[in-house]
C-alpha cells in the first residue's frame, strides 16, 4: 500500500524532500504548499502532486497520510499543529519551532491526536554517528568525560539577503545557532543524554584587538 506525502514549502528543501521521498518504493508525493505559486507549480511539475496555495485546501487534500515540512522556521509549530489536528503525521525541518511554547504546543498537538511527530536531524543517519551511538550505548568507548563540539560552517552574505526569514528574529530564532549548529546540539544530546547544567561566559574583545 502507497504512502501518500504531502509537502509544505517551495524552496530549495522542499526539493530536497521531493527527491527524498520519490527514491523510497511504495511513497507518493500527493500535494505540495507553498506561498509562491510559480515555485510550487515547478516542484509539481518535476515530481508530482497538486499544487496549493491555501494550507486549509492542502491540509484537506486526500488521499494524504503525513507532512514534511521544510517551510520558515517561525511557522513549523503553527503548520504541524493545523496537519496533526487533521489527523495527519508530522515530519518537520529543524528545528521544531523557534520558541520553546510553540515547540511545546505543536509536541501536545501530536499526542493529542496521536498522530506521530518527526524532526529532520539527518546526521543521526550517517554510518559513523550511528556506529559511534552503538559504541556508547554499549559502553565500548568506556564512560565518556568530555565532548567538544565546533559549527565552523560558512554562509555567504546572499544566504541571508536573498532570503525573507533567514537571520530574522520573527522567523529563523535568531542566526546560526539554532539554524545550523543545531545538528550538532542535537547529536550532542542524541549520543550523551539530556542537560544536567548549563553554563556560559561572554568573549570580552579588550583594546589590542584579542579575545579573552
Amino acid at each position: 500500500m502507497a504512502i501518500h506525502i504531502g509537502l509544505i514549502g517551495g524552496g530549495n528543501i522542499t526539493d530536497t524532500h521531493a527527491r527524498a521521498a520519490r527514491a523510497i518504493p511504495g511513497v507518493e508525493i500527493a500535494a505540495i504548499y507553498g506561498t509562491n505559486p510559480q515555485k510550487v507549480a515547478a516542484l509539481c511539475h518535476e515530481h508530482g502532486g497538486k499544487a496549493y496555495q491555501d494550507l486549509d485546501a492542502f491540509l484537506a487534500h486526500r488521499p494524504m497520510d503525513l507532512v514534511a515540512i521544510g517551510s520558515p522556521s517561525g511557522v513549523h509549530a503553527m503548520q504541524g499543529i493545523a496537519a496533526a489536528e487533521r489527523g495527519l503525521h508530522v515530519l518537520t525541518e529543524k528545528p521544531i519551532d523557534i520558541s520553546t511554547e510553540r515547540a511545546d504546543a505543536l509536541i501536545e498537538a501530536a499526542q493529542r491526536s496521536r498522530v506521530k511527530l518527526g524532526v529532520m536531524f539527518q546526521d543521526r543517519v550517517k554510518p559513523g554517528i550511528r556506529q559511534l551511538k552503538e559504541w556508547i550505548s554499549t559502553g565500548v568507548t568506556g564512560k565518556v568525560m568530555l565532548a567538544d563540539a565546533r559549527v565552523k560552517w560558512y554562509r555567504p552574505p546572499e544566504y541571508y539577503s536573498q532570503s525573507r526569514w533567514r537571520g530574522t528574529l520573527a522567523l529563523d530564532g535568531g542566526g546560526a545557532l539554532i539554524n545550523q549548529a543545531i545538528h550538532t546540539v542535537d547529536l550532542l544530546l542524541w549520543l550523551l543524554g539530556d542537560v544536567a547544567r548549563v553554563q556560559s561566559r561572554p568573549h570580552i574583545r579588550d583594546i589590542r584587538g584579542g579575545w579573552n
